[in-house]
């Protein structure tokens, strides 16, 4: 499924009429069949991962623009049965793709953001034979055959932590940055824009400006609970590339 036109082709997605680069999407896909999870003889991505994330990587590199509705970015969504590795797609979307670099992921439950943070940050690249190892005055997730994923900063949303956000994209302005939080708590950092507190006006203001203006992508796990109007509300006003995931 590296290659675009099969891509198009298979009926589970809807790439015939999309409007691709697809040099870009070549240069992205090709970068992963340098990594050990793409596709050694065990323990790696299976074959419907590897047809999301390319999908995914189609949408990145694909025109957005939806016909009637000047300035709304369409969004994407990859349909999965439950329990088919809709953690290991986030995770491989969020941390090998040389085109994504900010990163936000919402879900619609605390236990599932604490989930797909320790997927994001080791639990998944365990399991495809990657080990956090030190590298200077940083560390990366490394495979035995040598291979290496560069870290992340990688933070929880809470309404508490908005300004330690906001300073954080900062100060890593180069590294890659994946935030992960619940609809709920990005709901509550937008409420306080209307509150009487100006300090907590003022950090909720910034951290939302710094999300649509640095940010690459959001990634909606459970998507089919985005219509909710406050959760939807939270994604669409960034109106950045979307992707949700649903079962």
């Amino acid at each position: 499924y590296m290659d675009f036109d099969k891509l198009k082709q298979d009926s589970r997605t809807s790439l015939h009429k999309a409007v691709i680069d697809e040099p870009a999407y070549y240069k992205s896909v090709g970068k992963l069949r340098n990594f050990s999870f793409w596709s050694p003889p065990k323990n790696g991505l299976w074959e419907h991962q590897q047809i999301a994330i390319c999908t995914a990587i189609a949408y990145i590199h694909g025109e957005k623009k939806i016909p009637g509705r000047q300035g709304v970015t369409e969004a994407a969504l990859l349909k999965l049965p439950t329990a088919t590795g809709k953690s290991g797609i986030i995770a491989v979307i969020a941390r090998c793709l040389d085109a994504v670099q900010r990163v936000l992921i919402l879900t619609p439950r605390i236990a599932l953001t604490d989930q797909l943070m320790d997927d994001v940050t080791a639990t998944f690249w365990t399991r495809v034979g990657y080990s956090h190892v030190p590298d200077g005055a940083d560390t990366v997730l490394q495979h035995k055959n040598g291979d290496r994923i560069d870290n992340a900063s990688i933070r929880k949303i809470l309404p508490s932590n908005a300004a330690t956000l906001t300073q954080d994209n900062k100060q890593h302005a180069k590294k890659r940055m994946v935030l992960v939080g619940t609809h709920q708590a990005l709901a509550e950092i937008r409420r306080s824009m209307e509150g009487d507190d100006k300090a907590k006006r003022s950090e909720a203001e910034k951290f939302l400006s710094a999300v649509k203006s640095s940010f690459d992508i959001v990634i909606v796990d459970e998507g089919h609970y985005e219509p909710a109007v406050s959760w939807s509300r939270g994604v669409r006003e960034f109106n950045l590339p979307t992707i949700l995931l649903s079962a």
